[in-house]
C-alpha cells in the first residue's frame, strides 16, 4: 500500500512537472514571436530612421540603441533562465520516471508475493477448517463419552455414599471391637505379668538360700540342670537369663537380678581370705547394717554359678562387666559332701567351680541377700 500511494504521488508529480514543461514551452515560443516582432519592428525602425532626416540617427544613436540593447540582454537572461529550468525539469522528469519505473516493477513484485502469501493462507485456512471440522466432530463424541461417565459417575457416587454408610458402621463395629481387643490385651498383659511374677517367685524358690552338703554328682546334675556354663562340667552351658540392674544405696553399688530377686554386692573383700573370714566378713556387714540390711550371707553355689556367663570379657573372667574384676574366686556357704573341712569354690577367672579346703586362703567374698 505505501509504494502505490508512493507510486500515486510520484504519477501527480510527473503529471505537474509535464504541464509545467507545456507551460515554459508556450512562453518559449511567445518569447521568440515576442523577439522575431521586435527584430521586425527594429527593421522597420532602422529603414525610418534611414529614410529621415539626420534628427532621426541622432535619436536611434542616443535613445533607442540603448533600450534595444536593454531588452535584448533581458530576453537573452530569461532565455537562459528559461532553458536552465527547462533543463532541470527535463532531468527531473527522466528521475521520476525511472523511479516509477523501480517503483512499478517493485510493486508488481510485492503482488505476485502478495499473490503468494494469499494463497499459502487460503490453503492454511482449508487446512485449518477440515481440522476445526474435524476437532468439532471429535468434541461432539468426547461430548457423549464425557455424559456417559456423569452418568457413570452418578451410579458410582451413589454406591459410594452406600459404601461410606457401610464404612461408618464398620468403624463403630472396629472401635468396639479395638475396645475388647484392649481389654483383652489388659488382661493378657497382667496375666503376663502375673506369670513373669510366678516364675520369677518359682525361680525364686528353687534358688534356696541355706548351705547344704553337696558331692561332685550333685553340682554337676545342678549345672546340667539349669544349663549354667562350666568350662569343664559343661562347657556348652548357656548359662542363666539374668536381669541385672544397678543400684545406689547409702553410697555403695549394689546389682539386683530381677531373674533370682538376689541382690548381690558389685565388689566384695578386697582380697581372698578363709572360709572363716569369709563368714566374719559376712558377720560385719550385717553388724554395721551394710547398705541398711543386716541379713547378708555367702552364696550358695547354685547361686553363684548363675552369674557364670559363657563369654569371657576382656579381663579374662567369665562374668558379666557390671561386676568388678578383683573377686576372681568367690566362697559359697555350700560344704563338700563327706567332706565336712572342704567347701566350693568358683572360679570366674577359669569359668569353673572346684572344691577346697575351708583353711587355705582360696576365695574372695561376693555377699548376697534375697530381696
Amino acid at each position: 500500500m505505501e509504494i502505490d500511494n508512493h507510486a500515486k504521488g510520484n504519477k501527480i508529480d510527473l503529471e505537474i512537472n509535464k504541464s509545467e514543461i507545456k507551460k515554459l514551452k508556450s512562453k518559449n515560443e511567445e518569447l521568440q514571436r515576442k523577439r522575431k516582432s521586435r527584430r521586425e519592428y527594429i527593421a522597420v525602425f532602422l529603414i525610418a530612421v534611414i529614410l529621415t532626416i539626420p534628427a532621426s540617427w541622432f535619436y536611434f544613436s542616443h535613445f533607442a540603441e540603448p533600450i534595444m540593447q536593454w531588452e535584448k540582454i533581458k530576453l537573452i537572461e530569461d532565455i537562459v533562465k528559461y532553458e536552465k529550468k527547462l533543463k532541470n525539469l527535463e532531468a527531473k522528469k527522466d528521475s521520476l520516471e525511472n523511479e516509477f519505473l523501480e517503483l512499478d516493477i517493485e510493486k508488481r513484485k510485492q503482488e505476485v508475493e502478495f499473490q503468494k502469501q494469499l494463497e499459502k493462507i487460503k490453503n492454511e485456512y482449508i487446512e485449518l477448517n477440515s481440522l476445526y471440522e474435524a476437532k468439532t466432530q471429535e468434541n461432539k463424541k468426547f461430548k457423549v463419552e464425557v455424559d456417559s461417565l456423569h452418568i457413570q459417575i452418578e451410579g458410582k457416587n451413589k454406591l459410594i455414599n452406600v459404601l461410606d454408610s457401610k464404612i461408618v458402621q464398620a468403624k463403630l463395629k472396629t472401635k468396639e471391637f479395638k475396645k475388647k481387643v484392649d481389654s483383652l490385651n489388659l488382661q493378657i498383659n497382667q496375666k503376663n505379668i502375673l506369670i513373669k511374677n510366678l516364675d520369677r517367685k518359682i525361680r525364686q524358690q528353687e534358688f534356696r538360700a541355706s548351705s547344704t552338703y553337696l558331692s561332685l554328682a550333685d553340682v554337676e546334675a545342678t549345672i546340667l540342670k539349669y544349663d549354667f556354663y562350666d568350662k569343664q562340667l559343661n562347657p556348652k552351658g548357656k548359662g542363666f537369663p539374668n536381669q541385672f540392674k544397678k543400684k545406689k544405696i547409702r553410697n555403695c553399688n549394689i546389682i539386683i537380678d530381677e531373674a533370682t530377686g538376689l541382690m548381690w554386692q558389685q565388689g566384695g573383700s578386697s582380697k581372698q581370705v578363709t572360709f572363716k573370714n569369709a563368714q566374719n566378713y559376712i558377720e560385719e556387714l550385717n553388724r554395721t547394717h551394710h547398705t541398711g540390711f543386716s541379713d547378708w550371707r555367702l552364696p550358695t553355689l547354685k547361686e553363684t554359678m548363675s552369674l557364670m556367663e559363657p563369654e569371657c570379657r576382656k579381663d579374662g573372667c567369665y562374668i558379666n562387666d557390671i561386676f568388678e574384676n578383683k573377686q576372681r574366686w568367690v566362697w559359697t556357704s555350700d560344704i563338700v559332701k563327706d567332706r565336712p573341712f572342704m567347701a566350693w569354690v568358683v572360679f570366674f577367672f577359669g569359668g569353673s567351680c572346684f572344691d577346697y579346703t575351708k583353711t587355705s586362703n582360696a576365695g574372695a567374698v561376693r555377699a548376697v541377700r534375697s530381696k
